[in-house]
């Protein structure tokens, strides 16, 4: 997800279709978490401080890898920061849409419901990540539809 890649590719390859991988995008989502995460502990109470300190990396690991300690403490964690929660919740949705296979028509409809539900939530650290996925959309819809991402050609 850098304009330099995507130039290089297009002079080389103009009728390449551009596609951003999976790992890319949910990177930038997991980085988002984190700094909604950092502003929600930084304006909570002594004890959700506490808790919230070291779940950074519960919120960012897929919930079906997390053993039975780091899945109690992310629960934890959640019911501490019901704000903490709604915006997990929204990543964990749109890892959900992301992991599919769909038609490009219903994974559009998906993905402006998704934005919508973000731009309702106020979370300012996902709105910036909505702004990178709308410049993005049309490659994101493309790693949906065909699921391979872009390689350059090596000389």
């Amino acid at each position: 997800m850098w304009d330099a890649y995507y130039e290089a590719a297009e002079a080389r390859l103009p009728n390449a279709r551009r596609v951003v991988d999976r790992l890319h995008v949910m990177k930038n989502l997991n980085d988002a978490l984190s700094k909604a995460r950092r502003s929600i502990q930084n304006q909570a109470d002594e004890a959700t401080k506490a808790l919230l300190k070291g779940c950074s990396w519960w919120l960012v690991k897929n919930r079906e890898n997390l053993d039975e300690e780091e899945q109690a403490s992310l629960e934890q964690a959640l019911a501490a920061s019901p704000e903490l929660k709604a915006c997990y919740q929204l990543k964990e949705d749109f890892r959900n849409w992301f992991n599919q296979k769909i038609d490009r028509h219903s994974a559009e409809q998906d993905l402006r419901a998704w934005i919508k539900r973000v731009e309702a939530s106020g979370f300012r650290a996902l709105k910036s990540f909505v702004k990178t996925l709308l410049n993005w959309k049309e490659a994101i819809l493309n790693y949906l539809t065909v699921g391979i991402p872009m390689a350059l050609p090596r000389e």
